[in-house]
């Protein structure tokens, strides 16, 4: 605007279309101001045992206004490192958290409009640029399966042909076994039936050494032994 003395009307709050005096406006410049709203997440907090089983979320609900052109869901660690960018709530659900270790990871929905910088695996969703907004986050707790000896037993040490293992404490009626060298490299997995609490494992085929045995059912109860073969 360019204008002579006199002029009246130019305040906030009045309109510039009401203005009286000697004056001109140039062409206007639209500005389009876009809020975006990621909404709310409800569902969790879940926790799940690091123990070879898939772990999946089900149940999150998202809710609220939600606005923005874009939508996809984010997962982080707790600092906020991007771990994946699953589109819709269906990619959430076939996230399998066992794969990624003990720790925690954080789902986020995210609204966002054209243009959105630093929405990519590795980089951190502190550091997001643009018109965007991140829900609040859903907890996702991966605990590693507690190792314990319990009563179990395993003979004859060393063993030649096969390995009975007394599984006194445990209840399902298979059980996950996995062997492996000192050097921590898997040199025998199976699923065997527990029989009168025990299990018997066919070890003809494996060479002669020290090995680590990990026994594991479904709920979580795992014992580990270090077994001789000959």
């Amino acid at each position: 605007m360019r204008y002579e003395d006199g002029l009246e009307g130019a305040e906030m709050g009045m309109n510039a279309h009401d203005l009286k005096g000697n004056f001109d406006l140039s062409n206007s410049i639209m500005v389009v101001r876009t809020e975006t709203d990621a909404g709310t997440l409800t569902g969790g907090p879940f926790e799940f045992y690091v123990d070879g089983t898939p772990d999946m979320v089900s149940g999150i609900t998202v809710t609220g206004k939600r606005s923005g052109k874009n939508s996809t869901f984010v997962i982080t660690d707790e600092a906020g490192k991007i771990l994946g960018i699953p589109p819709s709530m269906a990619a959430v659900e076939g996230v399998d958290f066992d794969g990624a270790g003990a720790g925690t990871c954080l789902i986020w929905h995210l609204r966002y409009e054209d243009g959105l910088q630093g929405a990519e695996m590795g980089l951190n969703a502190n550091d997001l640029v643009g018109c965007y907004d991140l829900s609040n986050p859903i907890e996702v707790v991966r605990k590693e399966v507690p190792v314990t000896e319990m009563t179990s037993k395993a003979y004859p040490i060393p063993a030649t042909d096969v390995l009975t293992v007394s599984l006194p404490e445990f209840t399902a009626p298979n059980v996950a076994v996995s062997l492996f060298d000192v050097a921590g490299n898997p040199v025998k997995s199976e699923m065997s039936s527990v029989e009168d609490k025990q299990i018997a494992l066919n070890v003809q085929s494996v060479p002669g050494g020290l090995y680590l045995l990990r026994i594991s059912q479904p709920n979580g109860k795992t014992i580990t032994k270090k077994i001789v073969i000959k």
